[in-house]
């Protein structure tokens, strides 16, 4: 379920420049990374000419070593 809200969000920020909030009310931070992360990417690989850059706006130190260690595992499987 997170997976296609995820989508849907990505799909309605690619139509208006909306921001997806990230994993802060209190689902685990690490799922949410994941879920984001993951999703983020099948995303862009499907969609390659409308993304420039992503930016992820996280709330703490925690969060932000969380989703880069989740890219980080991310871009080692690619």
């Amino acid at each position: 379920m997170l997976f296609q809200f995820y989508e849907a969000c990505i799909r309605e920020w690619n139509q208006n420049n909306r921001i997806i909030s990230t994993g802060v009310y209190a689902f685990p931070v690490e799922l949410a990374a994941k879920v984001a992360v993951h999703t983020v990417n099948r995303f862009l690989q499907d969609n390659s000419d409308n993304f420039d850059l992503v930016e992820w706006g996280l709330f703490d130190s925690h969060t932000e070593a969380v989703y880069e260690a989740e890219v980080d595992r991310l871009y080692k499987m690619i």
